[in-house]
């Protein structure tokens, strides 16, 4: 398996995890579940697509960032590190 591969079972995974998370907020909410314990759940939550989104970043940067480097193209590379740091820190 190589290191795209991995990446992207990871980030399905992550993802997996955070579906089924979202959806016992779902049943937290529609079985009357105490307030406290529904935001503890969704700051888990924002957490866990806090850490997907760090990982994607790495991977980013770790991969297109440095192919962009060995090309030479440093408009190419300030371009999409400035994209995708604007969207993970919105």
């Amino acid at each position: 398996m190589n290191k795209e591969e991995i990446i992207k079972n990871r980030a399905i995974s992550r993802l997996n995890r955070i579906s089924g998370q979202i959806n016992g907020v779902k049943k937290m909410i529609e079985s009357d579940r105490d307030c406290a314990d529904v935001v503890i759940q969704i700051a888990a939550i924002r957490a866990a697509v806090g850490q997907l989104g760090a990982m994607l970043v790495q991977d980013h940067m770790e991969e297109c960032v440095q192919k962009a480097l060995k090309k030479g193209n440093s408009k190419e590379l300030v371009n999409s590190l400035s994209k995708v740091m604007k969207q993970i820190l919105k």
